[in-house]
């Protein structure tokens, strides 16, 4: 198993866009967990982003769930997983878009690939939650920004602990490939996986795209 735990690129300012975002996840988090069994459903069903509500143009039953899908996580192991990621991409994405152009990036991201995994699983009556398409699109985005950064990765085998250092391509090449992978499996399975891969792809390929415009806006002609 191998796991990401450090970035080499030192931040310039205190991320207050990303601690924020950090603080609201965990804050919807606790609200979850007061949720008694029924109560938790109608709560993904009314603020998460379902399919199949989309495809049948049914907006006014989830009206803000295009918004509020990406705060809501199906588990303590979901939210832990999406925040440690945001935690150590997002604090360099947002130095280099400044704090107010990352918060619309991060959701534009979030928008994105929620809009991927409807047009790949339009009849899905799933309620989609979680972070992951956004953190996903600062990822595409951290690639842009920083191709030269190293990440601290650690893996574990057996009992065995090995830490070393990767480039940022061969990190996200690796990351991305997989996705790939898994999405293409689950379309062919029908959509049965825990974790909408679709939604990564296309959170991940608006970080990238939209990491590389402001790149090229930014480079002096």
């Amino acid at each position: 198993m191998l796991f990401p735990y450090h970035d080499d690129t030192p931040r310039k300012r205190f991320p207050l866009v990303t601690f924020s975002l950090i603080g609201i996840n965990v804050a919807v988090y606790v609200l979850q967990i007061t949720m008694q069994e029924a109560e938790l459903a109608a709560f993904y069903s009314a603020y998460g982003a379902v399919p199949l509500r989309f495809a049948e143009y049914r907006f006014s039953e989830g009206l803000v769930s295009p918004l509020t899908h990406m705060f809501i996580h199906g588990s303590l192991v979901h939210l832990l997983g999406n925040l440690w990621f945001l935690w150590l991409f997002g604090d360099n994405v947002e130095d280099s878009y400044g704090p107010f152009r990352f918060l619309g990036f991060y959701i534009v991201g979030g928008l994105a690939g929620m809009a991927l995994h409807v047009l790949v699983f339009p009849s899905s009556p799933v309620p989609l939650v979680g972070a992951s398409a956004a953190i996903s699109a600062v990822m595409g985005a951290y690639w842009v920004f920083y191709p030269r950064a190293r990440i601290g990765m650690v893996a574990f085998v057996f009992i065995f602990i090995k830490r070393f250092h990767i480039p940022t391509f061969v990190y996200m090449m690796f990351w991305f490939g997989f996705q790939m992978l898994y999405a293409f499996i689950d379309a062919v399975n029908g959509g049965q996986a825990d974790v909408a891969f679709s939604a990564h792809i296309g959170g991940f390929a608006f970080g990238l795209l939209a990491g590389l415009l402001w790149k090229m806006r930014r480079v002096p002609a």
